[in-house]
C-alpha cells in the first residue's frame, strides 16, 4: 500500500502534499534516522514538517523507502536536496534553522514554530511558475 501511495506523490504536484499530508496514515511505513547513512538519498526527498523534541526538531519526510523521520541535524546534513525540499514545502529556511537553534539554546517558542507552519502552508498553496 505504501509503494502505491508513493508513486501517487511522485504523479501529482509534490507541493501539495508537503504541507498537507496526513503522516499518521497507518498505510505508510514509518522509520526513524540516526544517521544520514542510513538513507539513500538517490531519488526525491518531500518535506512534510517538523516538530519539537527535548533537544533538536525532528523532521518527516518522505523518500523512496517510505516515511522518515530524522532529527534537524541529521537532515540538514543530507545536503542540499533535503534543503531544497524545505523551501519547495513553503518553509523559510534561516527562520527554521533559527527555531531549531532556540531549541539547543533553551529558548524555544511553540507559538513561533506554529506561525511558521502556517506560513509555509499558505506559501505551497500559492500557483508557482515553474520553468
Amino acid at each position: 500500500m505504501a509503494s502505491a501511495l508513493l508513486q501517487k506523490l511522485m504523479e501529482n504536484d509534490l507541493r501539495h502534499y508537503s504541507t498537507e499530508y496526513n503522516t499518521t496514515s497507518p498505510e505508510v511505513r514509518s522509520c526513524t534516522c540516526e544517521d544520514a547513512s542510513d538513507l539513500n538519498m538517490q531519488e526525491f526527498i518531500l518535506f512534510v514538517g517538523v516538530e519539537r523534541s527535548a533537544d533538536d526538531l525532528n523532521v518527516t519526510f518522505f523518500n523512496r523507502n517510505g516515511q522518515q523521520r530524522a532529527s534537524w541535524r541529521v537532515f540538514k546534513s543530507l545536503g542540499e536536496r533535503a534543503m531544497e525540499a524545505v523551501v519547495t514545502a513553503g518553509w523559510i529556511l534561516y527562520k527554521l534553522e533559527g527555531i531549531a537553534q532556540s531549541v539547543h539554546e533553551g529558548t524555544f517558542d511553540q507559538h513561533e514554530l506554529d506561525e511558521l507552519k502556517d506560513s509555509a502552508k499558505e506559501r505551497s498553496n500559492k500557483p508557482r511558475l515553474l520553468g
